[in-house]
């Protein structure tokens, strides 16, 4: 028997399972549960903005509302410069906020940035 913790995850593996496992609807939910409170021990410093979109894309994919992972992962994007999320990354992260109804005027305002300096290139 292996076991597994929620500390044998990164930012990256999480993305990457949850995006996996986004269309399996109830089926997943444990998965969901299960790497969401990973994500809430995990460094903020490992998450990228890509890792961000990829998560709250599947989370919303899912329709698995998570709203305390949520203001975790907001508070996480808050530390990261604006200059560094791409015009899909912000879109799948303030889209999935929406879908779910979670208002973070913080988290809207620094992606609001983040998208008009992709738009002004």
């Amino acid at each position: 028997t292996v076991a597994i913790t929620p500390f044998d995850f990164s930012p990256y593996s999480a993305a990457a399972i949850l995006s996996a496992y986004a269309d399996q609807g109830a089926k997943a939910a444990s998965v969901f549960s299960f790497l969401s409170l990973a994500m809430l021990g995990m460094d903020p410093e490992q998450f990228t903005p890509y890792h961000l979109g990829v998560i709250c894309n599947a989370f919303q994919r899912a329709s698995s509302p998570d709203e305390v992972l949520f203001r975790h992962l907001a508070r996480v994007a808050l530390r990261i410069d604006p200059a560094d999320f791409s015009l899909k990354a912000a879109a799948n992260i303030l889209g999935a906020f929406a879908h779910f109804g979670i208002q973070d005027a913080a988290l809207s305002a620094h992606l609001s940035r983040a998208i008009a300096q992709e738009d002004a290139e």
